[in-house]
């Protein structure tokens, strides 16, 4: 099913000038843009004709995309894009510009402007008087002047991005790019019980070694599966910050001799009272440094923060032990600073008042050269920058690159994923500090990387091929061989042709199904290019395990046969111009006649009814009478002997031909020949006796559907159609749906049918396929849509193709439906369908079942029809009635007994109410609780009572026991406050739920992903990220 866009087409025509730029700036409006109109707006310069589509597309998604295309380019073109889409309000006007190349191969680009279309209204500022306008600029130049302009060839690699990677390969480059970090990766210890491609270090191992010797773009495929990632898991974004700390926490035990000194500092927590003599402290360690953002416009300054003490006091007191809870002040004392240090500057913080992350883009500066001796009391303190870790993007998605200096030269840098771009120092560095104006600024420094400066030496003294394994140079030198060798079978598969052979069995399957084709797939012979024709006849016969005389091939263009192919060596595949499809001819068959065409015949009272009998060689001139005598003969008419002439034959038979624009028509006088017809090569003709009690056919197993396929005419259909013209039509125009007898969809089996058969004889088809004794006249079938209350209400006599159109242009692919024996039940079709999970733990959905009511019922009703089924053994006020969503099948929200029952969506769950919620007065509350397993799947939801003065700690002791669930499944669990449009906070043990639930919408969100153990400073509202190996 088709989904409704709305559509501004701009058709740019550009030239293309050989060994010239050329420039186009054009200012574009659609109009009206909110009626969903599609209208065109052509431009053109003069020149070659080279043209481009502009297609601005609001779609169903709510993304705005623009689709750019060409369909008549020759060779390369290349083109530069940059579209600005205008606002009254200009500092939301919004650039999106990039570099693409199209070729007779990539014809298409799709561009995403990063504005969700439901925000392109006369509110925002994006519509004015129902236009759209946007600027788009394309600069066009040859293929061949691209050399011209090349950017300078860089000495290193970029990293494939495999759908939301781009946080992991910028870690990975700026971690790689510091030799001395590279080094002690390639001396880890790689042993592992565990095998090859479960293995982290051996991978990074590997992956590092690729980086250094590769000359293009490296997989990363092979690490994510070493953290035991699926697909799934590499489009999901994370932080670079917690991926970074994640990837040493995993790889510290295999680094050898304290490697990772270069990354780890110390600091000393030191906790002293305030009003009692007591003073604790404890040495703890630290692989980056959190920077506050916020209130700060340079790093030098906000430095400070990382000393200075945190007041512990009000519900934050210390607890300092014989003197129980004391106010108190934190402070950190540095002890020492490693060589590599990480600065993570704060950027995303979190909203107490939205729920929700917000990112501050603003300006935030940061030195080349960094003197630290502000935090610790130490020479030599000085640092250099070397890294810095973009974000662009906002708080809910983005993309991340990296600015590197590779060596101790002043020379930097980008690398954006496969892409490697030599930079000047001021876009790797000042660009990225912010703007004083952070909301018309997506892009800002994340992360920094410094080096001591009088580590420098040691940290980049250059790496040789002698310090990577041994085990890691094989394996790259084997995996180099295999890429050549592939190299090589792709070259070899470029100059490889599949010929599709189609054989008699063929055409005597496409009969059974009613289709009158040449077409088959279920013979591929692969040939070369240059292969010659006689070449060809030999590989089709060796493949068919047939001698190369038993054969004539001919050639099928268009589901026609063009001509003989010849034996011959003076002619190869490449002296052909359409793909190369043959049908395979008995070689004893064939004479001198020109002709090849096919005879069926059509019988209503055989099954099936159309037959392929053979295939005949004639002249262009020869009548259709003549094919008759052998007709009669091959299909052994029992009494042809009183057919004496040829007035006789052609009074017994009708003779049909499927003409050259592939209709079946009908030949009024059997004396006519092809050429009346201007019949092709191939033609298929039927010849249908006026009386088949005389044919003798041999019986065939028919059988041309797929499991759980129910077809009209091989498994209801008893008689034929006598007209083999309506047969043809109803077999060549067919309708599928998929129709089941349960809420449930998964197992449904598909129906294929005519689609102009009536919905009265649907019906029939339907239940005669699930084994139904249904009589029209006592018995009523109704149809309903997926979470459709009321049923599809059509007459009879409608034609399906009709039925299957439903208001607004909406097409039905899927019914499920209710059989009454006893229609007097209700008042048909005047009822509603509700699909219910019904459930008795009160935390899932469980067995779905059908409750038929009458339009007026309410949900008592609902609940009423539970109990008198047996699905719930309660009373009435012992059961209640939820909301559940159409998508994940989450609660949305309980159901009051008299809501009217056409009030309501499918589906919901009706479930025995839980004690501690039997009786709740107007102060009381509940809060939903979503329970997501590691695939995002809902495991449990249910309703909680929110308890007064409860902390979270003793209120996740009560769900661990609702649920079940040990103190380790417990422990491994995130619980964050969420609603529906926020994102969540973490949940603390010491959390009120009472005083947190300040809106109805408000859920418990429970993830099965334990947090990784990190510093003092981990965000407690980032997702955690998760290697399980």
């Amino acid at each position: 099913m088709k989904t409704a866009e709305s559509h501004a087409l701009a058709a740019v025509r550009l030239s293309k000038i050989k060994q010239k730029s050329f420039f186009i700036d054009e200012v574009l409006t659609a109009e009206n843009w909110d009626d969903s109109h599609f209208t065109s707006f052509p431009f053109s310069v003069s020149s070659d004709n080279v043209s481009f589509n502009i297609i601005c597309i609001k779609s169903d998604t709510d993304k705005t995309l623009f689709r750019i295309s060409s369909r008549d380019i020759i060779g390369s073109c290349d083109v530069s894009v940059k579209i600005f889409i205008k606002n009254i309000h200009p500092e939301k006007n919004v650039e999106i510009s990039n570099n693409f190349t199209f070729s007779r191969w990539h014809r298409d680009i799709l561009i995403d402007a990063q504005i969700p279309a439901s925000e392109l209204n006369e509110n925002s500022g994006y519509i004015v008087n129902h236009k759209f306008t946007f600027q788009i600029k394309l600069t066009h130049y040859s293929h061949r002047n691209k050399l011209a302009s090349q950017p300078d060839v860089v000495p290193y690699v970029g990293l494939r991005n495999q759908g939301a990677t781009c946080y992991m390969n910028s870690v990975l480059q700026a971690m790689f790019h510091i030799p001395g970090f590279q080094r002690i990766i390639y001396e880890m210890n790689t042993s592992s019980e565990k095998s090859n491609d479960k293995n982290i270090a051996l991978n990074l191992q590997r992956l590092f070694a690729k980086m250094r010797l590769g000359s293009k773009a490296c997989s990363t495929k092979a690490l994510t599966r070493s953290f035991g990632w699926t697909e799934e898991n590499t489009f999901v974004e994370h932080d670079v910050q917690e991926f970074c700390n994640e990837l040493i926490i995993n790889i510290s035990s295999k680094i050898p001799n304290d490697g990772l000194s270069i990354l780890r500092g110390h600091y000393k927590s030191i906790f002293k009272c305030r009003n009692v003599d007591y003073q604790s402290s404890k040495l703890e360690e630290f692989y980056d440094l959190p920077i506050q953002v916020k209130d700060f416009s340079r790093l030098e300054d906000a430095l400070a923060t990382l000393i200075k003490p945190v007041p512990l006091i009000g519900e934050n007191q210390y607890n300092a032990g014989r003197y129980g809870l004391q106010d108190a002040d934190l402070c950190y004392q540095f002890i020492d600073l490693p060589p590599i240090l990480r600065l993570h500057l704060k950027r995303f913080l979190y909203n107490n008042e939205t729920y929700r992350n917000e990112k501050l883009n603003s300006f935030f500066s940061f030195p080349v050269e960094l003197d630290m001796s502000s935090v610790i009391n130490k020479p030599g303190q000085l640092y250099e920058l070397v890294s810095v870790l973009v974000h662009s993007g906002t708080s809910v998605s983005g993309h991340y690159l990296a600015y590197i200096r590779p060596t101790t030269e002043n020379q930097w840098y980008e690398f954006d994923d496969s892409k490697v771009t030599k930079v000047p120092s001021t876009q790797a560095i000042e660009n990225n500090f912010g703007t004083l104006d952070s909301e018309n600024r997506i892009f800002s420094a994340y992360l920094l990387m410094y080096v001591r400066k009088k580590d420098i030496k040691q940290l980049f003294k250059p790496i040789q091929n002698e310090e990577i394994p041994t085990s890691v140079m094989n394996y790259i030198e084997e995996h180099i061989r295999k890429r050549e060798d592939k190299r090589i079978s792709d070259l070899e598969a470029k100059n490889t042709v599949e010929i599709s052979l189609t054989l008699p069995s063929d055409i005597i399957h496409n009969a059974i199904s009613g289709n009158l084709s040449l077409n088959s797939n279920h013979n591929l012979v692969s040939v070369k290019s240059d292969d010659t024709f006689n070449k060809i006849y030999h590989k089709v016969a060796e493949h068919l395990k047939t001698d190369i005389e038993s054969i004539t091939l001919w050639v099928i263009v268009d589901d026609h046969l063009k001509e003989r192919l010849v034996r011959t060596d003076s002619l190869n595949v490449n002296d052909l111009d359409y793909n190369l499809s043959l049908y395979v001819q008995d070689a004893s068959d064939d004479t001198d006649n020109d002709y090849l065409v096919f005879i069926f015949t059509y019988f209503p009272e055989f099954k099936p009814p159309l037959r392929f009998m053979f295939s005949y060689m004639m002249n262009r001139r020869d009548s259709f009478a003549s094919i008759l005598s052998t007709y009669q003969h091959i299909s052994k008419m029992a009494n042809s002997n009183d057919l004496k002439s040829e007035n006789d034959l052609k009074n017994n038979f009708t003779v049909y031909i499927k003409n050259s624009d592939g209709i079946l028509e009908k030949v009024e006088d059997l004396d006519d020949s092809l050429t009346e017809f201007e019949a092709n090569n191939g033609s298929m003709i039927i010849i249908q006796p006026v009386n088949s009690d005389s044919i003798q056919l041999p019986e065939i197993t028919y059988k041309t559907t797929f499991k759980n396929h129910y077809d009209y005419h091989e498994h209801y259909l008893t008689t034929y159609p006598h007209d083999v013209l309506q047969y043809m039509r109803d077999t060549n125009d067919k309708s599928n749906l998929k129709i089941s007898d349960s809420p449930t969809f998964k197992k449904a089996p598909t129906f294929s049918f005519p689609s102009r058969i009536n919905f009265g004889e649907f019906k029939k088809f339907v239940a005669a396929c699930f084994n139904l004794d249904y009589n029209p006249e006592k018995h009523t079938i109704l149809f309903f849509q997926p979470n459709s209350l009321s049923p599809v209400i059509v007459e009879d006599h409608v034609l399906m193709y009709r039925m299957m159109i439903r208001p607004k242009n909406e097409i039905i692919s899927e019914l499920s439906f209710v059989f009454f024996s006893d229609p007097s039940l209700f008042q048909l079709p005047n009822v509603y369908r509700v699909v219910a999970y019904i459930s008795t733990s009160a935390i899932e959905n469980q067995e779905e079942k059908y409750i038929i009511l009458s339009q007026k019922s309410t949900v008592r009703d609902a609940l009423r029809a539970v109990i008198n089924n047996g699905w719930l053994t309660a009373k009435l006020h012992q059961i209640r009635l939820l909301q559940l969503s159409k998508s994940n099948h989450e609660i949305e929200e309980i159901i009051g007994f008299d809501i009217p029952i056409n009030k309501i969506n499918n589906p919901v769950r009706i479930e025995l109410v839980p004690e501690d919620q039997l009786f709740l007065d107007e102060n009381d509350r509940l809060i939903k609780v979503v329970y997501y397993s590691k695939c995002s799947s809902i495991k449990f939801n249910f309703m909680l009572k929110l308890i007064e003065n409860e902390t979270f700690l003793e209120t996740k002791e009560r769900i661990k026991n609702i649920l079940k669930l040990s103190t380790e499944q417990i422990n491994s669990i995130k619980f964050t406050l969420e609603s529906d449009e926020k994102k969540g906070r973490t949940l603390r043990e010491k959390n009120k739920l009472v005083d947190l639930f300040v809106e109805p919408s408000l859920m418990i969100v429970m993830k099965e992903d334990k947090i990784s153990e990190q510093s003092i400073y981990y965000n407690d509202f980032e997702e955690a990220i998760k290697f399980y190996n």
